[in-house]
């Protein structure tokens, strides 16, 4: 299943329950539709306010990276898609500027050929 999707949509199709931006959180793409298990990852750093794609596996596929933050107010903050595709066993990262005491939420893809590989996203947070 290929599809266009907002980070929110996304996160709200697949249940996600977001992260305090003070904590580091990591989401793993799923093995589907021929892609391996962590073959793309989005990893928010807390400390720095960064967002990092990882690209982990041989496919010819690259990395979907949604992120958002939600204030105390429950306003969600949608920012822009991020894609990586420099290659296996490469990252490329991104500093933002986060605002303190927000919930951060990050969603990992796989995409290929333009197309978000919907079965493979995931959503994580911490606990």
């Amino acid at each position: 299943m290929t599809a266009t999707v907002t980070a929110i949509g996304l996160a709200t199709a697949l249940g996600a329950t977001p992260a305090q931006a003070q904590s580091n959180v990591t989401a793993y793409s799923n093995a589907r539709g021929g892609y391996t298990s962590q073959a793309a990852v989005t990893r928010f750093t807390a400390y720095g306010d960064k967002i990092t794609l990882f690209d982990q596996a041989a496919d010819g596929a690259g990395v979907h990276g949604d992120w958002f933050y939600t204030d105390v107010n429950g306003r969600e903050y949608e920012q822009t898609d991020l894609y990586w595709g420099g290659g296996a066993g490469t990252s490329h990262t991104w500093d933002f500027d986060i605002p303190e005491n927000v919930i951060v939420t990050v969603i990992a893809c796989i995409r290929d050929n333009g197309d978000i590989i919907v079965v493979t996203c995931d959503v994580q947070h911490s606990s």
